[in-house]
C-alpha cells in the first residue's frame, strides 16, 4: 500500500511539472534575454487592466508583435545613456500614479507593472527622441514629409 501511495505521488509530481513546463515556452530572445509565454501573458493582463478591456484570442499575433516591438524599443532605450536616465526617473513616477489610479496591484505584481510601464514609456521616449532630430525639417514647410519615415 505504501508503495502504491509513493508511486501515485511520484506520477502526480512528474506530470504536474510537465504541465507547468509546457505552459512556459520561449517566444523570442533579445540581447541574451529570453522572453516566454508567461511574460506575454503578463503583458496581456497589464494591457487589459490599463485599457479596461478583454482581448480576444484572435488578436494573439498582434499582441505578440506589440510585445516584441516594446522589447526592441526598451532595449534601445536602456542602451542609450540619455534615454535610460529619463526612463528610470519617469517610469517610477508613472508607476506610483498608475498603481493608485488603476488599482493594478490586485491582478499583477509590482515588478510586472513596472516592467510593462518601462516597455511603454521606452516606446514614447525613443520615438520622441527620433522625431526630435527631424523637428526643424518637419516644421520647415517642406513638401516631402516622407523623409521622416526613413
Amino acid at each position: 500500500m505504501n508503495y502504491l501511495i509513493n508511486l501515485t505521488i511520484s506520477i502526480l509530481i512528474f506530470y504536474s511539472s510537465e504541465l507547468i513546463a509546457n505552459d512556459n515556452e520561449i517566444i523570442f530572445e533579445v540581447n541574451n534575454k529570453i522572453y516566454s509565454t508567461i511574460d506575454l501573458k503578463n503583458r496581456i493582463i497589464y494591457l487589459e487592466e490599463m485599457n479596461r478591456t478583454k482581448y480576444a484570442s484572435i488578436l494573439e499575433k498582434e499582441l505578440k508583435n506589440d510585445f516584441f516591438n516594446s522589447i526592441i524599443f526598451f532595449q534601445y532605450a536602456i542602451n542609450n545613456n540619455k534615454l535610460n536616465t529619463i526612463l528610470i526617473r519617469e517610469s517610477k513616477k508613472i508607476f506610483e500614479k498608475f498603481k493608485i489610479d488603476y488599482n493594478l496591484s490586485n491582478n499583477l505584481k509590482d515588478e510586472v507593472i513596472l516592467t510593462n510601464i518601462n516597455y511603454d514609456y521606452a516606446k514614447k521616449i525613443v520615438l520622441e527622441d527620433m522625431l526630435g532630430n527631424y523637428r526643424e525639417y518637419i516644421f520647415s514647410g517642406t513638401n516631402d514629409i516622407r523623409i521622416i519615415y526613413s
